[in-house]
């Protein structure tokens, strides 16, 4: 985070694995999730953000792959309204 002028900026490079389909169910995966090494996401649902008091902030992530539902995540915890867009289905 920077500070420029007394406003904190966000500036984030994020890494994701993404482990999709039959792989999610490999021994390796399972053992790791066990292990406390790795966290599968939910399938379906919404996800509980506590994080930072909500400031006039709001930004638009345009696509919901892992990727974008990871930068709208990081992105309300530090306070952020946030709206994810996505071409195909509605996502759950």
């Amino acid at each position: 985070m920077r500070r420029r002028g007394g406003e904190r900026r966000l500036r984030f490079v994020c890494h994701v694995d993404v482990v999709v389909d039959a792989a999610r169910r490999s021994r390796g995966l399972t053992q790791a999730e066990k292990a406390g090494r790795a966290r599968l996401a939910p399938k379906r649902g919404t996800i509980e953000v506590s994080g930072r008091r909500r400031r006039g902030s709001h930004v638009v992530v345009v696509g919901a792959g892992p990727a974008g539902l990871f930068a709208a995540l990081v992105l309300a915890r530090n306070g952020v309204r946030v709206t994810v867009l996505e071409r195909g289905p509605v996502v759950l």
